[in-house]
């Protein structure tokens, strides 16, 4: 997980959290893929790391990001919202703090088939 976080690809990363690959593991310098992931800032694809904590649904990881200034209604360039990725997670409390930060209920994304 942690060479395909450190090169954002955010498909293989899914695929192993998905698989059930654990994302809370920190290498012997407490380095976590999602360290990884924000560290090498991929923005090719528009992902940042309040869009990695969403899709995630680690809470805690996208509250300190919006104390810190991160943008509740950031996009990815593929049309994802953080509001979306947390509803897609099923962490319900991630959706009710992005709302709470200004993330717009109504946003819509296209849909490519």
């Amino acid at each position: 997980m942690f060479e395909a976080a450190k090169v954002g690809d955010f498909a293989e990363v899914s695929r192993l959290v998905a698989s059930g690959a654990p994302v809370d593991w920190a290498d012997s310098h407490g380095w976590t893929a999602l360290r990884c992931a924000a560290f090498s800032g991929d923005l090719d694809n528009g992902w940042t790391p309040l869009l990695s904590a969403a899709s995630s649904g680690h809470r805690n990881i996208a509250v300190l990001l919006l104390l810190r200034g991160a943008d509740a209604e950031v996009t990815a360039k593929d049309g994802w919202t953080a509001l979306h990725l947390a509803a897609r997670s099923g962490n319900a409390g991630l959706v009710r703090t992005l709302l709470k930060a200004g993330a717009d209920p109504d946003a819509k994304m296209e849909v490519r088939r």
